[in-house]
């Protein structure tokens, strides 16, 4: 059977006794603990819960409060005793959860509390802060009412349009979670029935990397391309000048692992499309390391370079490689070396607002380590990246391929390149053709 990841994880609740004795001020940090713990918040999110119980349970213990990585992924996730966080980073994407879920707690449900928690990143330890007694303003005219400082306003005026440019994307991330959560697999007797599945064959073992919508729009905003090396040093990842005043804010966009989304769409696809008897994950790039390549399976990379950085570990021997000119423009597929008829590149051209042509890639080569296969989807446009999603999930795009090669595809294929030119009609792709293939 397909395993799915979901948002949700049965772990048993940790004995805490709240009532033990101690000092003032710890007991008063218990009762805080207590508080978040039963709130509304977090009895929706069962391992942001335990997560917290765990790391706020050690962090009052009275004992050396060094929390390691490795015990949380052992007390917590329940891996054993050869949990290694170098080979598995549960730990740490859920303690950058965490961190967001907690600051959310004290901008809404907590807001009053007594004290604010913080864990600082590159611990497991709570900081406990006393939040300052608000006193009515004295002198002359005083209302005695509240007045937002300037901060405060710019932090919410930054908040309301960080939700408008974010929102859509959470929503349809959220979307991709439910549908690949819900397990809607197609069975596996109709596995031949499409390129992907001919490719992967049975019982296969993938993970579907999705883009990085952050990555994307930091380099828009900076002006500048970033490398695979920028991306995975995290150097990338500073507050743009438009959040530079609001750090606390780009932290919590910074938390967001979004992609784009028709990226979304596309994974939903393939992930729907991969027969049930295969092990299916989805990962987010930032999510991604070098070793998550060296455990092998098959691999599944969604977006361009720029959209994707880890693409660049493969793209350099591709006979049709995306480039761009700019961190602002549009991508284009450039021909290495064209045959006759070919273009020595493609571009996406509209025709009018709403109808145009645009061009997808799908690419599969061998793995990055002599094993398992690596299948890399991009378009100049979101639509066209969905496009090529299709081609390789759908009968008609195995049935011209073999065209193409003149015979049947099985699992032995190892390398193939198809560049598709998409017809958009009325901002939707409606149509798609091989205008090359390698």
């Amino acid at each position: 059977m397909s395993s799915f990841p979901v948002n949700h994880l049965e772990i048993p609740p940790e004995v805490i006794d709240l009532r033990a004795p101690s000092s003032a001020e710890t007991q008063a940090h218990r009762e805080a603990l207590h508080r978040v713990l039963e709130s509304a918040s977090f009895r929706k999110s069962p391992r942001l819960r335990e997560f917290l119980r765990f790391v706020g349970t050690q962090s009052l213990s009275g004992n050396d409060p060094n929390v390691s990585e490795q015990q949380i992924g052992i007390h917590v996730f329940q891996l054993g005793p050869d949990f290694s966080p170098a080979e598995n980073n549960i730990v740490r994407a859920t303690a950058r959860a965490l961190r967001t879920k907690l600051r959310e707690y004290y901008d809404a449900e907590g807001a009053l509390d007594t004290f604010r928690m913080e864990m600082p990143k590159g611990s497991y330890i709570l900081h406990f802060e006393a939040r300052a007694e608000i006193h009515p303003s004295q002198g002359a005219g005083d209302t005695g009412r509240r007045v937002l400082s300037l901060r405060a306003v710019i932090g919410v005026t930054a908040a309301c349009l960080a939700v408008l440019l974010i929102g859509y994307l959470i929503l349809e991330n959220r979307r991709l979670s439910a549908e690949i959560a819900a397990g809607a697999k197609i069975d596996a007797s109709t596995a031949g029935e499409s390129l992907l599945n001919r490719v992967l064959g049975p019982h296969a073992t993938v993970a579907i990397i999705g883009s990085d919508a952050l990555h994307m729009q930091l380099q828009i905003s900076k002006g500048r391309l970033s490398s695979l090396s920028d991306y995975t040093s995290k150097s990338i990842f500073e507050a743009p000048g438009a959040l530079a005043g609001a750090p606390k804010l780009f932290d919590v966009i910074r938390e967001l692992p979004l992609t784009n989304g028709n990226d979304v769409r596309a994974a939903v696809q393939l992930a729907r499309s991969i027969p049930s008897d295969s092990d299916v994950r989805v990962i987010h790039a930032r999510n991604v390391n070098m070793n998550t390549f060296e455990r092998g399976g098959d691999f599944i990379i969604l977006g361009g370079r720029r959209a994707n950085p880890w693409v660049a570990l493969f793209e350099k021997d591709l006979q049709f490689a995306m480039e761009y000119a700019d961190a602002i423009s549009a991508g284009i597929f450039r021909n290495r070396a064209p045959k006759k008829g070919e273009q020595p590149e493609y571009r996406a051209h509209a025709k009018d607002a709403q109808n145009g042509v645009a061009y997808g890639r799908v690419a599969i080569l061998p793995g990055l380590y002599g094993s398992g296969k690596v299948v890399l989807i991009a378009g100049t446009s979101g639509e066209s990246t969905f496009a090529a999603s299709e081609f390789l999930t759908r009968p008609r795009g195995l049935k011209q391929v073999e065209g193409l090669l003149g015979g049947n595809i099985g699992g032995n294929l190892t390398r193939l390149e198809v560049l598709l030119e998409t017809a958009t009609v009325a901002g939707s792709t409606r149509d798609y053709r091989i205008v090359a293939a390698r």
